[in-house]
């Protein structure tokens, strides 16, 4: 084995430790980043639905607002002679 030989064989060697290194750092940092999701999920559940009956009101105000502002749109088209179901 020539010099040439040993070099291409411990780059190699090198070279699959390392990537056998940067997989496994991989599947952790990926475990972790899960992790995190969930735990940023779980706060975000607990601070916007821990009281339901605001929650709800507030989802229903909002889409009373926005059932308002289509109809508004629709009789405005309407009066404009323009055909069923048009929105300006």
């Amino acid at each position: 084995m020539d010099d040439a030989d040993s070099l291409q064989y411990a780059h190699a060697n090198n070279t699959c430790a390392i990537d056998k290194l940067a997989k496994k750092i991989v599947g952790q940092r990926k475990a972790m980043t899960e992790r995190d999701a969930m735990a940023i999920l779980l706060k975000h559940n607990h601070s916007t639905m821990y009281n339901d009956a605001s929650s709800n009101s507030k989802i229903r105000a909002e889409y009373r607002v926005k059932i308002k502002a289509k109809k508004r749109r629709l009789n405005e088209a309407k009066s404009l002679g323009w055909g069923k179901l048009i929105e300006l």
